[in-house]
């Protein structure tokens, strides 16, 4: 109580402190004891991406982010702020919640190109999931990579999807997918790259959702 009280202060002159007894001011001991056994924080854990890229050679290796952002035009200027994420080559993004055609100049990231497919465009046989809000998928992709988007995939019209391929400097076919919480959920396998040479997951203070990574391999050796 204390603190809160001394730190609402804007500035020297307006703090008194009258009759200041400091036996008052103590700390609970039950707290002192909490946060002596509190586990320290690891740089390690904490930036796990940036930590594998210190240790490897820019040139050798190819890193994908995927992150659901909750909105992007609500998030964009915390995606800027997340050096994690800007060391991504290809960053995939869910729930986006775009609408239209029109991308706002905001939205765009420095170095890379963007692609991106609404909600509203992603669903044929279920008019009542395309004219909801929300959802919708992108993909931002490093300038410097050769890259197409696959407009249309064999009999896919109702997923929220966008699929890449990379060209160079390494050859993969890329999708980032979004499943609605509502949408029947069907059994999927989950499959690394032969050449994933690190995977996990990233921390962020803006969304309950955590980003994952991998970093891959572009030596075809």
């Amino acid at each position: 109580m204390a603190y809160v009280a001394v730190s609402r202060v804007t500035s020297l002159s307006g703090l008194y402190l009258l009759d200041m007894e400091e036996k008052k001011i103590f700390t609970n001991p039950e707290i002192t004891a909490a946060l002596e056994n509190m586990r320290q924080a690891s740089l390690d854990d904490m930036m796990p991406l940036l930590h594998v890229r210190q240790t490897l050679s820019r040139s050798e290796v190819f890193t994908i982010v995927h992150h659901n952002t909750e909105g992007l035009p609500a998030h964009i200027n915390d995606i800027k702020s997340h050096h994690e994420l800007c060391l991504a080559d290809v960053l995939c993004l869910t729930e986006t919640h775009l609408r239209g055609s029109f991308v706002a100049e905001s939205l765009h990231l420095e170095n890379y190109n963007l692609f991106k497919r609404n909600r509203h465009l992603s669903y044929t046989n279920f008019p009542q999931m395309a004219n909801r809000s929300g959802g919708g998928v992108a993909v931002y992709v490093k300038s410097d990579i050769q890259v197409h988007e696959k407009q249309y995939i064999h009999n896919v019209t109702d997923l929220e999807f966008l699929a890449l391929k990379v060209e160079a400097p390494v050859s993969a076919l890329i999708a980032v997918v979004y499943r609605p919480p509502d949408y029947t959920l069907r059994p999927f396998l989950k499959n690394l790259p032969e050449r994933c040479l690190h995977s996990g997951v990233m921390k962020t203070y803006y969304s309950y959702h955590d980003p994952v990574y991998c970093v891959l391999s572009c030596d075809d050796s």
